[in-house]
């Protein structure tokens, strides 16, 4: 599995640049900041499960953009995050995961490219970049300047979505008490999507920041 280590981090069967006094699970900080990962990524799924559940409730439900989308994102970061505190030792070719994300992101740009999708554009757009930057993770590159272009990107995507919702002020939520909360459920997915994949992306290219 050497081959598909992720860089400079601790992973079963991996060479590491951390001190030999570290174990094989990983210093603490980064043990914890993964756990974080899980939490956040169950999080994600438990919402666009719900929002599954109650997509009649949705108007222009794309079930596609839901589940492959988000939901698959967070079960990805889940096994990446489980692999790499030890807890799993492998799930699979991590060159497997890359192709299939990578894939996503040429059918959701396909969908914004043709109009396929009733979907925003917007929304489309951060479907192609957040499966986009999977493949990225899953391909075990160490390119610090994709690192940062990523990490960029969203930061400036959850700069976007926190300045809407503080002048918009719930104002272009879609009417009814259930919808407006299914729209801001989404909303929290997105930003959550967000945040855990920073953190990873982070973890990835710079582990020594956190031990």
């Amino acid at each position: 599995m050497k081959a598909e280590c992720m860089p400079g981090m601790v992973m079963p069967g991996c060479a590491t640049s951390t001190p030999p006094s570290r174990t094989t699970s990983g210093p603490p900080t980064i043990e914890l900041a993964l756990i974080l990962i899980i939490i956040l990524s169950a999080y994600v799924v438990l919402i666009f499960t719900w929002r599954f559940i109650r997509r009649r409730r949705i108007s222009s439900y794309s079930a596609f953009s839901d589940w492959f989308g988000h939901t698959a994102h967070a079960l990805g970061m889940i096994a990446m995050a489980l692999l790499m505190i030890g807890t799993i030792r492998y799930i699979g070719p991590l060159r497997a995961y890359m192709v299939v994300f990578g894939l996503f992101a040429l059918v959701f740009l396909l969908r914004l490219i043709t109009k396929w999708s009733t979907c925003n554009r917007r929304i489309e757009l951060w479907h192609v970049f957040i499966s986009a930057s999977m493949a990225y993770m899953f391909s075990a590159t160490d390119l610090s300047a994709v690192t940062v272009g990523c990490l960029l990107l969203y930061i400036a995507f959850v700069a976007s979505e926190l300045r809407k919702s503080s002048w918009r002020g719930g104002s272009g939520m879609p009417a009814g008490g259930e919808r407006r909360s299914l729209r801001i459920l989404e909303i929290n997915g997105d930003l959550t999507i967000a945040f855990s994949m920073m953190l990873m992306l982070a973890l990835n290219q710079w582990p020594n920041l956190f031990t």
